[in-house]
Order: C-alpha cells, then sequence, then structure tokens
C-alpha cells in the first residue's frame, strides 16, 4: 500500500495511488493492518510513526439472516445456508415465506406450507438452494424415522399444527 523508495537517506516517498479497491463477492470482508515484520508504519525518514485506525475491518455485502451467534446457525451454515429458513415465522411452520389468505384473513401458517410439508417428508436429504421442501424443516433438526434420518419429520408436523392458521409473534433468526 506503500513504501519507501530512492537510495539516498532521507529515503524518497515511493510513488503512491492513495486508493485501495477491493474487488469481493456479495458478503465479504477484509482487515488491514500494519505489518510489524517491516517495522509498521514508517515515514520517509525510516522512523517508525503512530498510527491510529488499525486494524481496519472493510465488509460489504448483505449479513447472513441468522447471525453467527444463533442457535441454529451452524446447522444452518452445514446445509448450505438455505433461503427457506430465512422468513421470520420459518421455525413456526411457515414454510415457503408468504402470507396466505384463509376466509377473509392473512397467515403466515396455512395450506401451502401443508404442500411444501407433504413435499419433504421423510425425504432423503438434497441441496436446499434448489429444494423448497427444506422450509418445512421447522425443528431445524434431523429426525430419526425407522432406521433412517430425515430432514422433516412428526416432529415438524407437530410444528405446523400448532401454529395453523395463525401469524406467530416473535422471529426464529433473532
Amino acid at each position: 500500500m506503500g513504501g519507501l523508495g530512492g537510495e539516498e537517506e532521507p529515503l524518497d516517498a515511493a510513488p503512491m495511488s492513495g486508493v485501495i479497491t477491493l474487488t469481493a463477492g456479495t458478503a465479504t470482508s477484509a482487515t488491514i493492518e500494519a505489518n510489524a515484520l517491516r517495522g509498521g508504519v514508517v515515514g520517509t525518514d525510516g522512523v517508525e510513526m503512530t498510527v491510529t485506525g488499525f486494524p481496519l475491518v472493510v465488509g460489504t455485502g448483505t449479513p447472513p439472516c441468522i447471525a453467527v451467534g444463533h442457535a441454529d446457525y451452524a446447522e444452518w451454515d452445514a446445509l448450505g445456508q438455505p433461503p427457506q429458513w430465512c422468513a421470520p415465522s420459518q421455525c413456526y411452520g411457515d414454510a415457503d415465506g408468504a402470507q396466505e389468505k384463509i376466509g377473509r384473513l392473512f397467515f403466515d401458517v396455512g395450506y401451502a406450507d401443508i404442500d411444501v410439508l407433504i413435499a419433504g417428508f421423510s425425504v432423503a436429504y438434497v441441496d436446499p438452494v434448489t429444494t423448497d421442501w427444506i422450509g418445512a424443516d421447522f425443528t431445524r433438526t434431523e429426525e430419526k424415522i425407522g432406521r433412517l434420518f430425515f430432514r422433516v419429520g412428526y416432529a415438524d408436523i407437530d410444528v405446523l399444527i400448532a401454529n395453523f392458521s395463525t401469524n406467530p409473534a416473535g422471529d426464529c433468526n433473532d
């Protein structure tokens, strides 16, 4: 990011653009800090300077919908961060993240969520990005059915029944 140039004391400042460009993906962070092995930040006279503001942490993109410290983060991350789990009421039975009109009212948990649950019930796990039924894993855990483990099972049915035709209070991802 900078350097000293020339061969005569005191050394001349090396040419610099003064602009740092980071090219990154949608959720990237970088840390810029002084290199202690090279003497930290030094002036053109070769003497170490006191600089504040290091390390400088730069971030870009949208933070994940489930925070790193959340109890379900490790499971969500291990499954490839299925976007279906980002709906605020997903853990209450909202498999599709949409409201549904039942009678005259709109609810987070409705008939469409039953369809998603049926599509995923006791099915072998596959890529959650292209398989919407992972949204019906309301308990966010595997369940043993017979000798095998599945993402969507009886416990998920219980969650949906308990919250059917409701708008649950609270955010699953807080």
